[in-house]
């Protein structure tokens, strides 16, 4: 059945990317409102998690979309198509915190050493 699922996934991308510019112009949106001049590790976590529950939304939207088979075009195939996705949305949100907390923790450790850098030269 996951094979099938995937296939149904995977298919309903081919073609149009349409649900992945929805996601970039949103993105692009909330970090510039956010994420602006912040270092708030709550407000990074929280913009983070938005960006999770937004691809959750978004591709099981498009997935119930194209996998007519699996899922009828109706209010409960549509309930049916995020039910089913539940599972990997804790995967999803878990890698989304860990990335996140890994490449702002670069960002500022790189920030400091070329404050430290430029002062030293002063």
């Amino acid at each position: 059945m996951d094979g099938v699922r995937y296939s149904a996934s995977r298919d309903a991308c081919d073609g149009s990317h349409s649900e992945l510019d929805a996601r970039r112009a949103y993105v692009l949106c909330y970090d510039r409102v956010f994420l602006r001049n912040t270092n708030s590790v709550s407000r990074i976590a929280s913009v983070a998690f938005l960006g999770s529950v937004q691809f959750f939304l978004i591709t099981n939207f498009f997935v119930w979309l194209g996998a007519r088979d699996l899922y009828p075009l109706t209010a409960a195939g549509l309930l049916s198509c995020y039910i089913a996705a539940i599972p990997f949305f804790a995967w999803t949100v878990l890698g989304d915190l860990f990335y996140t907390g890994v490449l702002f923790t670069a960002y500022a450790l790189y920030s400091r050493r070329l404050t430290a850098a430029s002062a030293s030269r002063a």
